[in-house]
């Protein structure tokens, strides 16, 4: 059964991941089309905020611990709607945006896992469609304001989520895969006279009504004619609208029906965007802080590589070990990540899935450490990713899989000459061998590996050779990296705590030859991979802190952990 992920998993999870990824979304027109309510994590956890469209200035809503979502306004403009996490489950409540009032409308069981999510108004104002878990399957409910009574609408096996009133009220659209897809389904408001809008292939949603009621736009994601449709509902095939090949969530019409809001994938992040609906044509509406990703030192410490997306397309950069002289170093479209610099300095070795149609064809390159001499490396149809440079400079380590899908295949271990040549396998088995680390000497590798059911920190022969559990602990651990004196590895463990609703990841260093590892971040939410400095005094990570992945430094002889920001004459170019 196909579902759309995002989509589905988005419905439920008020988690860290959910919320690294989404920044500005869930954008809902008011009815005098002057402002947007929309719902941002800039500050790390999801609250409500309202833009102002002429003006482009927006103000905070919410600022409540738990998280508040999918705002929706209430015909006459008074009110909005939003389902809110607390109590570890998710209810629908109602707002004043002047005032900033809120009330819980609907009263699930605290911790019970039930949910009312995705509230949309009926024209008249009286009722709330809603999907709920509350019955088992995932179905569509409506409660009525002045009673407080609900009624179920779908009573069918999976999902039927996402339900929209027509603007006669007569009628609601929803999202359901009854047909095996997630597709759109139109129903009469008493829930009776089901039958398909949209039978695409793969997934279809995000039902938006016109104004006039008489067309429903709609995002599919299913074939290369990715992006917004519209189907109309006195008959005919479903049309596009907007076909950029990126992710488009809660569409939603302005009240003249010549635009719709959304927010879309297209930027490299989720960002909001208006659609002319005569047109297609699109405009940016939000621009998020950017993410800085997988830091790597150079040799001589003086120079940080990383990954960034401050202009919109993650790509390579370089700066100074202070954050200073920010310099981007590719510009292709795809996500150029992972860079890692050859022993002597001279050269740069990355993953990119430039030039390919299909974005997990991920394949290794190099280039000069300023940018020029760029040299693919592999060439094939699997997923290569993380190269690290052999200590001789005369190799690179990598780890690939199979790149049709998402789920095809176990990650190994592979390595090529970093001049060129054929790849040859180094590890490889039914388990998954990830994030490969050489030793200085070249003697030995860690990495990885869930070969024993948990994921945990191995270590082999260089040559892939006598591999061996390096940690027995709970939680996962990942990317290991080598010290440079061979002595020490250090990883990022997470860990699930009592209470919290995302793991807790944080930096550990073990002895390369085993024994007790040992905390050394605490509180700060380490991703990806810790680097360590020449001089190995230091590691060089990226952490979610408050809503954007930024590069920390954490000095391991007191603790501290910095902000390392990339600065232009001294400001915080953000």
């Amino acid at each position: 059964m196909v579902r759309c992920l995002p989509l589905l998993l988005a419905s439920l999870l008020p988690t860290a991941a959910y919320a690294q990824t989404f920044l500005n979304i869930n954008p809902d027109w008011s009815p005098d089309g002057r402002r947007l309510a929309f719902e941002s994590r800039r500050d790390g956890g999801a609250d409500l905020w309202l833009l102002d469209v002429e003006s482009g200035s927006a103000r905070r809503l919410t600022a409540d611990e738990g998280d508040e979502t999918h705002p929706a306004w209430a015909p006459d403009g008074t009110r909005l709607a939003f389902d809110a996490y607390r109590d570890s489950t998710w209810n629908l409540w109602l707002l004043d945006p002047e005032t900033g009032e809120a009330r819980p409308l609907t009263a699930g069981p605290p911790g019970a896992g039930a949910y009312a999510r995705h509230p949309s108004w009926s024209p008249d104002g009286t009722t709330i469609a809603f999907d709920s878990d509350r019955a088992g399957d995932v179905d569509v409910w409506a409660v009525e304001l002045a009673s407080g009574t609900e009624r179920r609408l779908t009573r069918a096996p999976g999902w039927d989520t996402h339900p929209e009133w027509s603007p006669d009220g007569s009628a609601l659209a929803f999202s359901s895969e009854r047909g095996g897809d997630l597709d759109l389904w139109w129903m009469a408001a008493d829930g009776g006279g089901m039958r398909p809008l949209a039978d695409r292939p793969g997934s279809d949603g995000g039902a938006a009504w016109s104004p006039a009621g008489g067309k429903i736009a709609f995002f599919s994601e299913g074939d290369s004619l990715r992006g917004v449709w519209i189907v109309d509902l006195d008959g005919g095939d479903p049309r596009p609208l907007v076909l950029d090949g990126a992710t488009w969530y809660e569409l939603d019409w302005s009240p003249d029906g010549r635009a719709l809001a959304g927010y879309s994938d297209a930027f490299g992040r989720f960002e909001l965007q208006s659609i002319d609906a005569a047109s297609g044509e699109t405009a940016r509406l939000t621009w998020s802080a950017y993410d800085e990703t997988f830091p790597a030192w150079s040799p001589d410490g003086h120079a940080i590589v990383f990954t960034s997306s401050r202009t919109g397309d993650p790509e390579i950069w370089r700066m100074a070990a202070d954050g200073s002289a920010p310099r981007r170093l590719t510009d292709a479209p795809g996500r150029d990540a992972h860079p890692s610099f050859s022993p002597d300095g001279a050269r740069i070795a990355f993953q990119s899935p430039r030039g390919g149609e299909n974005r997990l064809r991920v394949q290794i390159w190099t280039m000069a450490a300023d940018g020029t001499g760029l040299v693919r490396l592999t060439d094939d149809d699997h997923f290569n990713g993380v190269p690290v440079w052999s200590p001789d400079g005369a190799r690179i380590l990598y780890q690939r899989r199979s790149s049709t899908t998402y789920e095809a295949g176990n990650w190994d271990v592979a390595e090529i000459p970093a001049g060129g040549g054929e790849p040859r396998v180094v590890l490889a088995g039914p388990a998954n061998d990830q994030v490969p680390s050489w030793s200085p000497d070249g003697g030995r590798l860690a990495f990885y590996s869930d070969r024993d059911g948990d994921e945990e920190i191995w270590i082999a022969n260089g040559d892939g050779s006598d591999p061996r559990r390096l940690t027995d602990g709970s939680g996962a651990a990942r990317a290991p990296t080598w010290s440079p004196d061979g002595g020490r590895i250090a990883f990022v463990r997470s860990l699930e705590e009592p209470g919290a609703r995302s793991p807790r990841a944080d930096v550990w260093i073990i002895a390369a030859d085993g024994g007790e590892p040992e905390r050394v971040t605490d509180g700060v939410p380490v991703e990806g991979i810790a680097a360590w400095s020449p001089d190995g005094r230091r590691l060089v990570f990226h952490a979610l802190p408050d809503g954007s992945r930024e590069i920390h430094v954490l000095e391991l002889s007191t603790g501290e952990t910095r902000r390392l920001r990339a600065t232009v004459d001294g400001e915080d170019w953000r």
